[in-house]
């Protein structure tokens, strides 16, 4: 459901938020003092019209100044909300009012009068004016290497998951390194090595990856299915090719793993396995038994991988 943030109480330096699914309405609905909105300080807020206002809610409140005047509509970006008096600019979290950080400016002349022309956001920095003609870069954004985080504790709880995409964010819940790629050959493999030489020998035989994905050592089959559904939810995979070394992670737990996914997952995409170390025999047979499309080789794999998928562009 689309959801717009509402903003309302400004004079009183008091922000209330409002969410409510509203339809396209026409500005030349509201009273306005010049004849139109264009000449209004407002957010554009076309959703909002004289026949659903009266439904909107309050959602959460948050004090941010004193008496003092907004001058300037919201900026919306990701789960972020910035906003600013004419002194304090302010992050929110969209969902809770929950203030991420604030900002006071205290200006060198005392006389300096109370008008602000808000914010711009631009390439992930937000700027600002002052009342004493300064231009004030604020908010910053980090890169860290997951890797480092149990280091510093203070820098996991600032993550924003919202700016992260979904599949990436599942992944990192059941502890899978996977990362988007534009190609249309899922690829499921165990070790970062052998996931790269995978998607080597897809572009080999003319085919492109559509992810690299490790499962990891010792993955179970909660794991694998965790994995497939990832690998599934991208519309643009139209094959999916599993390259298993049984190692610590042994080929019939992946083989149980991936019915299970495909118990949980209805998809049509077609899939071909390759099992080879620990239990390959015992892995085959569960799959011989469901009727699952086996390779003896990464070759044969990748070739029948690229077979599948351009049977379906084709079709």
């Amino acid at each position: 459901m689309r959801k717009t943030i509402f903003l309302t109480g400004l004079l009183s330096g008091n922000l209330l938020f409002a969410s409510h699914a509203l339809a396209q309405a026409a500005t030349t609905e509201w009273l306005t003092y010049n004849n139109g909105l264009e000449g209004q300080r407002f957010s554009h807020l076309s959703e909002i019209n004289t026949a659903n206002a009266s439904q909107l809610g309050e959602v959460c409140r948050v004090q941010i100044d004193g008496p003092a005047s907004f001058h300037a509509g919201l900026i919306v970006s990701g789960s972020l909300i910035y906003t600013n008096t004419s002194r304090k600019t302010v992050a929110l979290d969209a969902r809770t009012c929950d203030v991420r950080w604030m900002y006071d400016y205290q200006p060198e002349d005392p006389r300096c009068g109370g008008s602000n022309r808000g914010l711009a956001l631009q390439n992930g920095r937000l700027y600002r004016g002052t009342c004493d003609g300064r231009l004030i870069a604020l908010d910053a954004k980090m890169v860290v290497d997951d890797n480092a985080l149990f280091r510093h504790a203070e820098l996991a709880e600032m993550r924003d998951f919202d700016e992260e995409a979904p599949p990436e964010r599942e992944a990192r819940k059941y502890g899978l390194s996977y990362v988007k790629l534009d190609g249309d050959i899922g690829c499921m493999v165990n070790g970062a090595g052998l996931a790269m030489a995978t998607m080597d020998v897809i572009k080999l035989f003319g085919g492109e990856p559509a992810n690299f994905l490790d499962i990891g050592g010792g993955a179970g089959a909660d794991k694998v299915a965790a994995a497939l559904g990832i690998i599934l939810s991208d519309s643009n995979v139209q094959a999916v090719l599993f390259n298993i070394f049984g190692g610590i992670t042994r080929c019939d737990e992946v083989a149980r793993g991936i019915l299970m996914a495909l118990k949980e997952v209805s998809t049509d995409v077609p899939m071909v396995v390759r099992l080879t170390g620990t239990n390959e025999a015992e892995g085959q047979r569960i799959l011989a038994e469901a009727d699952m499309l086996t390779a003896g080789s990464l070759s044969e794999a990748a070739q029948t991988a690229v077979s599948l998928a351009n049977e379906r562009h084709s079709v």
